[in-house]
Protein backbone atom coordinates (compact mmCIF):
# COMPACT_ATOMS: atom_id res chain seq x y z
CA UNK A 1 0.00 0.00 0.00
CA UNK A 2 1.33 3.64 -1.37
CA UNK A 3 1.85 5.65 1.71
CA UNK A 4 1.05 9.55 1.91
CA UNK A 5 2.66 12.06 4.36
CA UNK A 6 1.16 15.33 4.59
CA UNK A 7 3.22 17.57 7.03
CA UNK A 8 0.60 19.85 9.82
CA UNK A 9 1.20 23.26 9.49
CA UNK A 10 0.04 26.15 12.01
CA UNK A 11 -0.73 22.87 14.25
CA UNK A 12 -1.96 25.48 16.97
CA UNK A 13 -3.42 28.91 17.18
CA UNK A 14 -1.39 31.89 18.67
CA UNK A 15 -1.59 31.96 22.58
CA UNK A 16 -4.67 33.88 23.70
CA UNK A 17 -3.93 37.46 24.68
CA UNK A 18 -7.29 37.88 25.46
CA UNK A 19 -6.14 38.05 29.75
CA UNK A 20 -8.23 40.75 31.60
CA UNK A 21 -6.64 42.02 34.80
CA UNK A 22 -5.99 41.11 37.59
CA UNK A 23 -4.51 38.24 35.43
CA UNK A 24 -2.99 40.33 32.82
CA UNK A 25 0.69 40.12 34.56
CA UNK A 26 0.75 36.34 35.38
CA UNK A 27 -0.68 35.95 31.36
CA UNK A 28 2.02 37.72 30.47
CA UNK A 29 5.01 36.18 31.64
CA UNK A 30 2.83 32.78 30.59
CA UNK A 31 3.13 33.89 27.23
CA UNK A 32 6.78 34.71 27.43
CA UNK A 33 7.51 31.19 28.55
CA UNK A 34 5.59 29.88 26.04
CA UNK A 35 7.44 32.34 22.65
CA UNK A 36 10.81 30.51 24.19
CA UNK A 37 9.28 27.24 24.42
CA UNK A 38 9.22 26.68 27.94
CA UNK A 39 5.84 25.19 27.96
CA UNK A 40 6.23 23.71 31.49
CA UNK A 41 6.75 26.95 33.11
CA UNK A 42 3.99 28.79 30.72
CA UNK A 43 1.68 26.67 32.63
CA UNK A 44 2.32 27.80 35.71
CA UNK A 45 1.99 31.04 35.07
CA UNK A 46 -1.67 30.57 33.40
CA UNK A 47 -2.37 28.76 36.25
CA UNK A 48 -1.76 31.25 38.89
CA UNK A 49 -3.48 33.64 36.95
CA UNK A 50 -6.30 31.05 36.93
CA UNK A 51 -6.63 31.06 40.76
CA UNK A 52 -7.05 35.19 40.70
CA UNK A 53 -9.69 34.76 38.08
CA UNK A 54 -11.44 31.44 37.91
CA UNK A 55 -13.73 32.76 35.37
CA UNK A 56 -10.70 33.96 32.96
CA UNK A 57 -11.47 31.81 29.25
CA UNK A 58 -7.79 33.02 28.30
CA UNK A 59 -6.08 31.12 31.13
CA UNK A 60 -8.17 27.77 30.45
CA UNK A 61 -7.23 28.40 26.94
CA UNK A 62 -3.63 28.63 27.46
CA UNK A 63 -3.23 26.01 29.96
CA UNK A 64 -5.04 23.53 27.64
CA UNK A 65 -2.39 24.94 24.39
CA UNK A 66 0.79 24.41 26.94
CA UNK A 67 -0.34 20.95 28.10
CA UNK A 68 -0.76 20.24 24.09
CA UNK A 69 2.80 21.79 23.99
CA UNK A 70 4.10 19.52 26.52
CA UNK A 71 3.04 16.36 24.53
CA UNK A 72 -0.14 15.72 27.34
CA UNK A 73 -3.08 15.54 24.56
CA UNK A 74 -5.49 13.92 26.28
CA UNK A 75 -5.77 16.54 29.42
CA UNK A 76 -5.36 19.39 27.01
CA UNK A 77 -8.30 17.80 24.63
CA UNK A 78 -10.40 17.49 27.72
CA UNK A 79 -9.96 21.18 28.68
CA UNK A 80 -10.19 22.32 25.07
CA UNK A 81 -13.47 19.99 25.21
CA UNK A 82 -14.77 21.98 28.15
CA UNK A 83 -14.22 25.35 26.47
CA UNK A 84 -16.43 24.51 23.41
CA UNK A 85 -19.42 25.74 25.57
CA UNK A 86 -18.00 28.99 27.64
CA UNK A 87 -16.37 30.88 24.28
CA UNK A 88 -19.08 33.46 23.09
CA UNK A 89 -17.68 34.68 20.08
CA UNK A 90 -17.43 32.50 16.38
CA UNK A 91 -13.83 33.67 16.11
CA UNK A 92 -13.57 32.09 19.89
CA UNK A 93 -15.06 29.13 19.32
CA UNK A 94 -13.35 28.67 15.79
CA UNK A 95 -9.83 28.58 17.52
CA UNK A 96 -11.30 26.01 20.53
CA UNK A 97 -12.23 23.72 17.92
CA UNK A 98 -9.22 23.91 15.47
CA UNK A 99 -7.21 23.23 19.04
CA UNK A 100 -9.44 20.20 19.99
CA UNK A 101 -8.60 18.55 16.30
CA UNK A 102 -5.11 19.26 17.19
CA UNK A 103 -4.90 17.20 20.53
CA UNK A 104 -7.48 14.64 19.41
CA UNK A 105 -5.11 14.17 15.90
CA UNK A 106 -1.96 13.63 18.24
CA UNK A 107 -3.73 11.04 19.77
CA UNK A 108 -4.58 9.09 16.67
CA UNK A 109 -8.37 10.17 17.08
CA UNK A 110 -9.16 10.76 12.84
CA UNK A 111 -12.69 10.68 13.27
CA UNK A 112 -12.68 13.42 15.94
CA UNK A 113 -10.54 15.22 14.72
CA UNK A 114 -12.04 15.71 11.54
CA UNK A 115 -15.49 16.19 13.09
CA UNK A 116 -13.48 19.60 15.01
CA UNK A 117 -12.05 20.83 12.48
CA UNK A 118 -14.98 20.66 10.32
CA UNK A 119 -17.07 22.52 13.13
CA UNK A 120 -14.10 25.22 13.18
CA UNK A 121 -14.34 25.85 9.34
CA UNK A 122 -17.78 26.33 9.81
CA UNK A 123 -17.26 29.38 12.14
CA UNK A 124 -14.10 30.51 10.30
CA UNK A 125 -14.59 29.57 6.79
CA UNK A 126 -11.32 31.59 5.68
CA UNK A 127 -8.57 29.79 8.12
CA UNK A 128 -6.81 27.71 5.41
CA UNK A 129 -4.29 26.60 8.37
CA UNK A 130 -7.85 24.77 9.59
CA UNK A 131 -8.49 23.25 6.41
CA UNK A 132 -5.24 22.21 6.03
CA UNK A 133 -5.31 20.01 9.00
CA UNK A 134 -8.34 19.05 8.09
CA UNK A 135 -6.67 17.64 4.89
CA UNK A 136 -4.13 16.10 6.96
CA UNK A 137 -6.69 14.18 9.59
CA UNK A 138 -8.42 12.73 6.25
CA UNK A 139 -6.01 11.34 4.60
CA UNK A 140 -4.39 9.66 7.86
CA UNK A 141 -8.03 8.16 8.42
CA UNK A 142 -7.82 6.57 4.97
CA UNK A 143 -4.10 5.26 5.61
CA UNK A 144 -5.45 3.86 9.21
CA UNK A 145 -8.54 2.37 7.20
CA UNK A 146 -6.30 0.23 4.64
CA UNK A 147 -3.81 -0.50 7.09
CA UNK A 148 -6.50 -2.12 9.26
CA UNK A 149 -8.13 -3.73 6.10
CA UNK A 150 -4.86 -5.15 5.29
CA UNK A 151 -4.53 -6.51 8.81
CA UNK A 152 -7.97 -8.10 8.67
CA UNK A 153 -6.73 -9.56 5.04
CA UNK A 154 -3.99 -10.74 6.93
CA UNK A 155 -5.75 -12.60 9.54
CA UNK A 156 -8.18 -13.71 7.18
CA UNK A 157 -5.73 -15.52 4.95
CA UNK A 158 -3.30 -16.89 8.34
CA UNK A 159 -7.05 -18.16 9.52
CA UNK A 160 -8.04 -20.00 6.07
CA UNK A 161 -4.03 -21.28 6.70
CA UNK A 162 -5.01 -22.60 9.53
CA UNK A 163 -7.96 -23.97 9.24
CA UNK A 164 -6.23 -25.91 5.67
CA UNK A 165 -3.41 -27.21 7.74
CA UNK A 166 -6.19 -28.78 10.30
CA UNK A 167 -7.91 -30.14 7.11
CA UNK A 168 -4.60 -31.92 6.19
CA UNK A 169 -3.98 -33.29 9.42
CA UNK A 170 -7.04 -34.52 10.12
CA UNK A 171 -7.18 -35.91 6.45
CA UNK A 172 -3.31 -37.33 7.27
CA UNK A 173 -4.63 -38.57 11.01
CA UNK A 174 -7.58 -40.41 9.25
CA UNK A 175 -5.67 -42.10 6.37
CA UNK A 176 -2.91 -43.32 8.82
CA UNK A 177 -5.69 -44.82 10.81
CA UNK A 178 -7.34 -46.50 7.89
CA UNK A 179 -3.79 -48.14 7.37
CA UNK A 180 -3.17 -48.82 10.93
CA UNK A 181 -6.38 -50.76 10.60
CA UNK A 182 -5.47 -52.37 7.18
CA UNK A 183 -2.56 -53.99 8.31
CA UNK A 184 -4.16 -54.87 11.71
CA UNK A 185 -6.54 -57.09 9.47
CA UNK A 186 -3.42 -58.50 7.19
CA UNK A 187 -1.81 -59.65 10.44
CA UNK A 188 -5.47 -60.95 11.59
CA UNK A 189 -5.64 -62.79 8.49
CA UNK A 190 -2.48 -63.88 8.36
CA UNK A 191 -2.36 -65.64 11.66
CA UNK A 192 -5.92 -67.32 10.78
CA UNK A 193 -3.90 -68.71 8.31
CA UNK A 194 -1.37 -70.27 10.20
CA UNK A 195 -3.55 -71.42 13.09
CA UNK A 196 -6.00 -73.86 10.33
CA UNK A 197 -3.49 -76.02 9.48
CA UNK A 198 -2.53 -76.99 13.24
CA UNK A 199 -6.28 -77.26 13.82
CA UNK A 200 -6.90 -79.54 10.90
CA UNK A 201 -3.61 -81.62 12.66
CA UNK A 202 -4.89 -81.86 15.55
CA UNK A 203 -8.40 -83.06 14.41
CA UNK A 204 -6.65 -85.59 12.30
CA UNK A 205 -4.27 -87.05 15.24
CA UNK A 206 -4.44 -90.73 16.25
CA UNK A 207 -6.35 -91.74 18.75
CA UNK A 208 -4.54 -92.47 22.17
CA UNK A 209 -2.73 -95.31 22.99
CA UNK A 210 -4.15 -98.21 25.61
CA UNK A 211 -2.53 -100.48 27.40
CA UNK A 212 -2.05 -104.01 27.17
CA UNK A 213 -3.85 -105.27 29.85
CA UNK A 214 -7.31 -103.00 28.47
CA UNK A 215 -6.19 -104.01 24.98
CA UNK A 216 -7.07 -107.95 26.58
CA UNK A 217 -9.85 -107.35 28.18
CA UNK A 218 -11.17 -105.82 25.25
CA UNK A 219 -10.74 -109.19 23.46
CA UNK A 220 -11.99 -111.11 26.24
CA UNK A 221 -15.23 -109.39 25.71
CA UNK A 222 -15.64 -109.21 22.15
CA UNK A 223 -14.50 -113.78 22.55
CA UNK A 224 -17.51 -113.38 25.19
CA UNK A 225 -20.12 -111.73 23.06
CA UNK A 226 -18.86 -113.65 20.12
CA UNK A 227 -19.03 -117.65 22.14
CA UNK A 228 -22.72 -116.05 23.58
CA UNK A 229 -24.19 -115.22 19.85
CA UNK A 230 -22.91 -118.52 18.54
CA UNK A 231 -24.21 -120.42 21.65
CA UNK A 232 -27.55 -118.81 20.61
CA UNK A 233 -27.28 -119.53 17.12
CA UNK A 234 -26.15 -123.25 18.13
CA UNK A 235 -29.75 -123.21 20.25
CA UNK A 236 -31.80 -122.20 17.18
CA UNK A 237 -30.39 -124.60 15.13
CA UNK A 238 -31.07 -127.55 17.41
CA UNK A 239 -34.73 -126.50 17.71
CA UNK A 240 -35.18 -126.31 13.91
CA UNK A 241 -33.67 -129.90 14.31
CA UNK A 242 -35.96 -131.20 16.56
CA UNK A 243 -39.05 -129.62 14.84
CA UNK A 244 -38.22 -131.26 11.70
CA UNK A 245 -37.94 -134.54 13.08
CA UNK A 246 -41.84 -134.60 15.02
CA UNK A 247 -43.07 -133.01 11.90
CA UNK A 248 -41.63 -136.47 9.96
CA UNK A 249 -42.98 -138.98 12.26
CA UNK A 250 -46.23 -137.32 12.08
Amino acid sequence: MKKQTLLVIAVFISVSALAQAPERHDMRKGNRHYKHGEYDKAEIAYRHGLEKDTASFGARFNIADALYKQGQAEPAEALFQSLTGVATTDMQKAQVFHNLGNAQLLQQKYEESIKSYKQSLRLNPADNDTRTNLAYAQVMLQQEQEQNQDQRQDRDQDQNKDQRQDRDQDQKQDEQQDQQQDENRDEQQQQNQQDEPQDKQDEQQAPPKISPQDAQQMLEAIQADEKQTQDKVNKEKARALRRQQIEKNW
